[in-house]
């Protein structure tokens, strides 16, 4: 995982360093154009602060898009673990033998077939 993120890492760099390239040429353009074609040349500092702007706020987005990433990954993770590890209520299994409900009451709605399969020691299927 670290492999990769320097990976990434490094691949960001490298476009916002091309597009800071790319943007200080574009930005020297305007200029000239703004100031009518004279031959004044943009101070360095000029020339550096909106490139670096860009590439810094490039760069600071990478790293929050994968930071943010990697949490979402994490927690998706994690949750799954903790619904795998719960169990449904609905599909447990009783282990140990069937005790059939023999109070006259429960006795007095019950199928011919349960109370077959009751006396049989199964677990009752049918209703």
């Amino acid at each position: 995982m670290a492999k990769v993120l320097s990976d990434l890492q490094e691949s960001i760099v490298k476009l916002v360093v091309a597009k800071a390239n790319s943007i200080s040429k574009s930005a020297q353009a305007l200029y000239q154009l703004k100031t009518g074609g004279s031959q004044k040349k943009m101070s360095m500092a000029k020339k550096l602060v909106l490139p670096g702007l860009i590439t810094g706020s490039v760069a600071l987005g990478g790293v929050g898009g994968a930071m943010i990433n990697a949490i979402q990954a994490h927690a998706a993770t994690t949750d799954a673990a903790a619904t795998a590890a719960t169990t449904n209520p609905g599909t447990t299994v009783q282990s140990g033998t069937f005790k059939s409900n023999e109070d006259p009451a429960h006795e007095a709605g019950e199928s011919a077939a349960r109370e077959a399969q009751e006396n049989a020691g199964q677990t009752p299927t049918v209703q």
